[in-house]
């Protein structure tokens, strides 16, 4: 028999979000979220021209039916076809808010060529080419997706396609559900300088001890709580913020690391706090979002939104790309339904 206790620690384990891995396959990186959605897309090549221009972007859901969708992100010129060697790929580009989502004619005969190709090419009405993206691993990525979501052997499969009817996909889990709290009309608490000031010494968050800026962010999270956001370092292009809440007791302030339900990693385990990076609090949305660069281009890190639920910040949102590798799509790996 399992008794009480247990049951609660493994509903709790159960509620830890736990983000989805990247694939990097050559040219190709590819990830299914919790939720069984694939996203996968080109990277830079590996040995890259001049001429290589673009990140396409193919995604599919995990229903048993669900399309392959395809999005062009980042392009220089106006691409009026793809092809292969030359030849036009049965494939429509339909311009979409400053990029181009292509409409698949026949998706078999545009999987067979575009995988016996080396690259794709971007051409323009005239048929001069003005891009290329690189196919290199492009089999793997759509064959990680297939077997992500149960796909191999059944006729909805995009590389091993079998017999098995599209109905033998199994259903996605479902994703968490996440309620934020409503919004408040309190005011945040007036945090004392001095107060600040003890706060950065007990954290070893001072300014001779980790460097500027002298930054924080104070905001009012409803039933008594507000939100601080303690800058403690900063490097060419991130700044790390510590996450605290404060409430009233009495005539002091306690000031307490903010919940979260995402674990510390090693490093903040070891200094013993949370860092979010380049962190914004978002009042409308009851959120914090916050985006590590890899490196000052923007094309490779993470970005996390964190929901206030009225008790702990909730990860809603994960996106993750590991390849510095000029894109600037990131990769889906966790995500949670938010309701008001």
């Amino acid at each position: 028999m399992i008794m009480l206790p247990m049951l609660l620690a493994i509903a709790a384990l159960q509620e830890v979000p736990v983000p989805r891995e990247v694939h990097v396959f050559h040219d190709w990186a590819v990830a299914c979220d919790n939720g069984r959605h694939c996203q996968a897309l080109a990277l830079d090549a590996e040995a890259p021209t001049e001429d290589y221009n673009g990140v396409l972007v193919i995604e599919r859901g995990p229903e048993a039916e669900a399309p392959l969708q395809l999005r062009l992100y980042r392009v220089d010129g106006t691409p009026a076809r793809l092809a292969v060697y030359g030849e036009a790929l049965p494939a429509r580009l339909i311009a979409a808010e400053g990029d181009f989502r292509i409409e698949l004619q026949d998706r078999g005969v545009f999987i067979d060529r575009t995988l016996y190709a080396d690259e794709i090419e971007l051409q323009d009405a005239g048929g001069a080419v003005i891009g290329r993206i690189s196919v290199k691993g492009l089999r793997w990525a759509m064959l990680y997706m297939d077997e992500a979501q149960g796909r191999l052997h059944t006729r909805s499969a995009l590389i091993r396609t079998g017999r098995r009817p599209a109905s033998d996909v199994p259903a996605a889990p479902p994703v968490p559900e996440v309620r934020i709290a409503p919004a408040t009309s309190e005011a945040a608490l007036a945090i004392p300088a001095s107060r600040l000031a003890a706060l950065r010494r007990d954290t070893g968050c001072t300014i001779e001890e980790m460097g500027g800026p002298d930054e924080v962010v104070i905001a009012a999270l409803g039933g008594g709580r507000t939100l601080v956001l303690l800058a403690c370092g900063s490097g060419a292009y991130n700044v790390s913020m510590v996450p605290f809440v404060a409430t009233r007791e009495g005539r002091s302030i306690r000031i307490e690391p903010a919940p979260f339900d995402v674990p510390l990693d090693e490093n903040e385990e070891a200094e013993g706090r949370r860092y979010l990076i380049n962190a914004t609090w978002d009042s409308a949305s009851r959120t914090i979002e916050d985006f590590y660069k890899g490196r000052g281009l923007g094309d490779c890190g993470n970005r996390s939104r964190y929901a206030w639920d009225g008790e702990r910040f909730r990860l809603v949102n994960r996106e993750e790309m590991p390849e510095c590798r000029g894109s600037s799509v990131y990769l889906t790996t966790w995500r949670a339904a938010v309701r008001p």
